[in-house]
């Protein structure tokens, strides 16, 4: 904060115009340092005889008012103006009205006092939590101090807060209630550093293995989808239906049982065994067979995976979608 030697001696000024000039005094309501040597009095009657003595002079007067807030009060007892009462007995009603105010019933006095204004509030009903209609204040009606609340540590309405209202643990018991909250707050203000570090060191090790592991998650996604596409190509490769009614070609069916079902077709289609005659013709006719065999399982074997099918694709797309 930077030092102001104007405002400093200022305050040194009224500082010492306060605690050693009877004369000077504040204002009840604003605060103002008033001088009587600035001011005059307010008479409040004219028919008083002392009144001229009262201006010429500077003896004390009773009643003034404030230029700031027009507060009209009493010089002598620093108290709002008393009309018709002495300063003794503004005194001693407002002690009666503190005594009033301090007693309880119901276990709650009867009105508190606002901590900012110190305006009388009574409570009718309804939770403790108050607010000044004066100057908006909130404050506990049970025990009169202010609404605090701090993160981690607690607020007005906790239990074992350091900031708890002194009602809701051991009312009558202080020490007790003060150590148990003190020492939980220690342990909240040791904890809170190492519960910070181990939420750090989790994050720094646990955040990138779960992005890591999503990332991994998602190419393998795209690569499946990928390959699901390519075997949907290939899946839909098919060859015109031959004259002789041999069924489309499945290449992803087993090499073995291709070869099994053709070797059935072509049993199919060589003679019966009514119309072998082994005896003229058995060599020849087993050489034919033998030929048409070789020749169609070799045919179709080759034909399991068709690199024809290649040549409608865009090879380039796919490259780019996998990259």
């Amino acid at each position: 904060m930077r030092h102001d030697s104007v405002l400093h001696d200022r305050y040194l000024k009224l500082y010492a115009n306060a605690n050693q000039s009877p004369r000077a005094k504040t204002c009840p309501r604003c605060s103002h340092l008033y001088s009587l040597d600035e001011i005059n009095p307010i008479i409040l009657t004219k028919t008083d005889k002392k009144s001229k003595d009262k201006i010429n002079t500077k003896k004390i007067p009773k009643q003034v008012q404030c230029s700031e807030c027009s507060l009209v009060w009493c010089f002598r007892c620093s108290a709002p103006w008393h009309e018709n009462f002495t300063c003794k007995q503004f005194i001693k009603g407002d002690k009666l009205l503190l005594k009033w105010v301090n007693q309880e019933n119901d276990e709650q006095r009867n009105a508190r006092k606002c901590p900012k204004c110190s305006t009388f509030i009574q409570r009718n009903g309804g939770c403790p939590h108050m607010t000044c209609s004066s100057c908006a204040c909130e404050f506990c009606y049970l025990c009169g101090r202010r609404y605090c609340k701090i993160p981690f540590i607690g607020q007005h309405g906790s239990k074992f807060s350091v900031f708890g209202c002194p009602k809701n643990l051991h009312p009558n018991k202080p020490w007790l209630r003060r150590t148990i909250r003190g020492t939980i707050a220690t342990g909240v203000v040791i904890a809170s550093p190492i519960v910070a570090v181990g939420a750090v060191t989790a994050a720094v090790t646990i955040l990138p293995t779960v992005g890591i592991y999503r990332l991994v998650k998602r190419a393998r996604a795209r690569r499946r989808a990928n390959q699901l596409i390519v075997s949907a190509l290939v899946r839909g490769y098919s060859t015109e239906e031959e004259d002789t009614g041999h069924a489309h070609f499945d290449p992803h069916l087993d090499m073995n049982a291709e070869v099994a079902r053709y070797r059935a077709e072509l049993e199919e289609e060589l003679p019966t065994h009514d119309d072998f005659d082994p005896e003229l013709d058995g060599i020849a006719e087993m050489a034919h067979y033998r030929a048409l065999l070789e020749e169609r399982v070799a045919n179709y074997a080759n034909e399991i995976f068709p690199l024809a099918i290649f040549a409608d694709m865009d090879v380039v797309g796919l490259v780019l979608d996998n990259a």
